[in-house]
C-alpha cells in the first residue's frame, strides 16, 4: 500500500521563488494596470442624486375606528369595502412595477441645451460599458436556444400588458437605476437615481415623486368613495329602521294609554332603547358622511420635501484611481498564484520521482 506524502512549501522557498520571478509579478501587474486603465477610460461617467420626503397622510381615509365601530354595531364588516391599505413597503415596491416604469417612459425630459426627448428614448441612448456586454453574451446565447416565440401581432387582451423585448430590457435596466427606500426611524422616503446625464437625475426624481403622490391620492380617493357608499347604504337602511321603530312606538303608546302595568312599561322601554340606539347610529353615520365628503373634496397628499431635489455638480463615477489600483493589485495576486502553482507542480513531480 502506497503511503501518501504531504507536499509543503516553506516561507523561505516561496520568498526565493517570488524573488526569482519578480519580473513575472511586475509583468502581471502591468497587464492588470493596462486593463484597468482601459476599463476606467472606457466606462462612461455617471451621476447620482438623492431626495427625501415625508408623507403625512399616507393611506388616510375616513376615521377607521369610528366607522369600524359603527359597522360592528350594524353587523357589517368593513374589510370588503375598504380600499387597499397603503404601507411604506407597498409604496417602495411600486418602483418595480411595469406601470411605474411605463409612466416614466412617456415623460418628456430635458437632456440639456433645451433638447427634450422621452425618457424611453433617453434610456436607449445611455451607453453600456463594453465589459458588461461580455457578461450579457451568455444571456444572448441562451436566448438563441430558447423556445420562446417573438412577441408579434398576437391576440390582444384588455386586462394584460404586452411588452416587446426592447421594453422589457429597458424596464429591467431602469429598475437598477432607480431605488426607493424608507427610513422607519425618521419615517422618510428616499429616491436614489443613477444616470449618465446630471439633468436627467433631477427630473427622474421629480417624476417619481409625482407618480407616488398621484398613486396615493388615487388610492385615498378610492377608499373614501367606497366608505361613502357604505355609509350612505347604512344611512338608507337606518333611516327605514328608525321610521319603523318610531311608528311602532307611536302605535304602542296609542294602544296602551290607559294601561300602566309593568309588563307594558318594560315593552315600551325596549322600544325606546331600540329607538335611541338606532338614532345614535344614524346621527354618527351622518357625521361620518360629511367627514368623508370633505376628504373627497380635499383629496391632496400632504407631503413635505426634507431633502430638496438637486442637480449633481460632480460625477459620482467611475472612480478611475480605485479601478487602476485594484487592477494592478489583482494582476500581482494572479502572478503570485501562478508562481505558487508552478512551485507546487515542481515539488509534486520531484516527490513522485
Amino acid at each position: 500500500m502506497e503511503s501518501k506524502q504531504i507536499v509543503e512549501i516553506s516561507i523561505i522557498e516561496l520568498w526565493r521563488e517570488v524573488k526569482a520571478k519578480r519580473k513575472t509579478i511586475i509583468s502581471f501587474g502591468i497587464i492588470g494596470l493596462i486593463l484597468a486603465l482601459i476599463i476606467a477610460l472606457s466606462t462612461p461617467k455617471y451621476y447620482e442624486s438623492e431626495s427625501s420626503f415625508l408623507v403625512i397622510n399616507l393611506g388616510q381615509g375616513a376615521n377607521p375606528s369610528s366607522i369600524s365601530g359603527l359597522a360592528g354595531l350594524a353587523g357589517i364588516s368593513l374589510s370588503d369595502i375598504s380600499g387597499e391599505e397603503l404601507t411604506p413597503e407597498f409604496i417602495i415596491s411600486l418602483s418595480q412595477t411595469t406601470d411605474f416604469n411605463r409612466q416614466l417612459f412617456s415623460k418628456k425630459i430635458d437632456v440639456g441645451e433645451g433638447e427634450k426627448i422621452t425618457f424611453y428614448d433617453y434610456l436607449k441612448s445611455e451607453k453600456t460599458p463594453w465589459y458588461k456586454s461580455i457578461f450579457d453574451v451568455f444571456g444572448m446565447v441562451k436566448g438563441l436556444f430558447s423556445s420562446a416565440d417573438e412577441l408579434g401581432e398576437g391576440p390582444s387582451f384588455d386586462n394584460y400588458v404586452s411588452l416587446n423585448k426592447e421594453e422589457a430590457s429597458l424596464i429591467k435596466k431602469n429598475k437598477e437605476l432607480i431605488a426607493l427606500s424608507y427610513d422607519k426611524d425618521r419615517k422618510l422616503f428616499s429616491v436614489q437615481v443613477t444616470f449618465q446625464n446630471k439633468f436627467v437625475c433631477a427630473q427622474v426624481i421629480d417624476n417619481t415623486i409625482a407618480y407616488l403622490v398621484d398613486f396615493i391620492e388615487s388610492n385615498n380617493d378610492k377608499r373614501n368613495r367606497n366608505k361613502l357608499m357604505f355609509i350612505e347604504g347604512q344611512l338608507s337602511s337606518k333611516s327605514v329602521e328608525l321610521e319603523d321603530i318610531r311608528n311602532r312606538l307611536y302605535a304602542f303608546n296609542d294602544s296602551h294609554k290607559s294601561q300602566v302595568k309593568s309588563i307594558y312599561k318594560a315593552e315600551r322601554d325596549v322600544l325606546m332603547d331600540d329607538y335611541s340606539l338606532t338614532f345614535s347610529i344614524y346621527t354618527l353615520l351622518r357625521q361620518q358622511q360629511e367627514e368623508v365628503r370633505l376628504k373627497l373634496e380635499e383629496n391632496k397628499v400632504d407631503f413635505r420635501m426634507v431633502e430638496e431635489i438637486k442637480i449633481p455638480e460632480k460625477a459620482a463615477g467611475p472612480k478611475k484611481a480605485n479601478i487602476v489600483i485594484i487592477g494592478t493589485i489583482m494582476g500581482s495576486i494572479l502572478a503570485m498564484l501562478y508562481i505558487i502553482m508552478r512551485l507546487l507542480t515542481r515539488k509534486v513531480s520531484y516527490v513522485e520521482q
